[in-house]
């Protein structure tokens, strides 16, 4: 980046010529290189577009009944937006967070729930490498007919990083009744290497109701891999 001096012959320069543009701001005139526009058709985000636009059309169909029970739930749920702002979740914004989670994992949508439901028995996670295998353990098993557990996983971290900064990507595995998991696989495609006994990495996980569309308590922490 360079500035760029202004006369009286030439007060402004704009567009683009040989690589560089110019641009001005508050701190004047600036000649800035061109760079290339990030590819945004990814294959996940052309995964998530299409979730979210097929859980849009869900939204639309259900009937004003089942609508305002959503709403009900969201109120009884209090799901917070995200981990800055207090406000939670309303009725609609709940649909979309279950049911894209439920897509992802290769689940049906819940477009019919009931408000006088247990809340969901919350859970426990550890993750290990044994001869190879990353693999996710819970302190109680899942029972795959009524619940999924939905879990993201960072890559290798240092000692020093205490903070997650959007490092964690959803690791989409095969969910069964089991109280064990293996993610090698996905993780593998996600960050192309595995952690080591003894490494550090992020990980924040809850689970989701297949039939209630409640959500469980959500966990993030920094772990040891065992």
């Amino acid at each position: 980046m360079a500035i760029v001096k202004t006369s009286g012959l030439v007060s402004d320069i704009r567009g683009k010529l040989g690589g560089v543009c110019f641009q001005k701001s508050s701190g004047g005139l600036m000649l800035r290189t061109m760079t290339k526009p990030k590819n945004k058709r990814t294959n996940s985000q052309e995964l998530q577009r299409a979730t979210m636009a097929q859980v849009q059309n869900e939204w639309r169909d259900i009937t004003n009944g089942e609508r305002d029970k959503y709403k009900s739930l969201a109120t009884l749920a209090q799901v917070r937006q995200n981990n800055i702002t207090k406000n939670i979740i309303n009725g609609h914004q709940l649909f979309i967070k279950v049911n894209t989670l439920l897509l992802r994992y290769g689940e049906a949508v819940v477009t019919s729930t009931k408000l006088n439901q247990s809340l969901i028995v919350p859970i426990e996670c550890t993750v290990a490498l044994t001869l190879g295998v990353l693999e996710i353990s819970t302190n109680r098993a899942i029972v795959y007919g009524n619940e999924i557990l939905v879990f993201y996983m960072s890559g290798i971290i240092a000692n020093s990083v205490n903070r997650n900064r959007n490092r964690s990507r959803m690791i989409v595995f095969q969910n069964v009744s089991s109280n064990k998991f293996d993610i090698t696989a996905p993780y593998l495609a996600i960050f192309g290497v595995l952690p080591a006994t003894d490494d550090q990495v992020f990980i924040k996980y809850f689970v989701v109701g297949k039939k209630t569309a409640l959500l469980g308590s959500q966990v993030r922490e920094k772990i040891i891999i065992g």
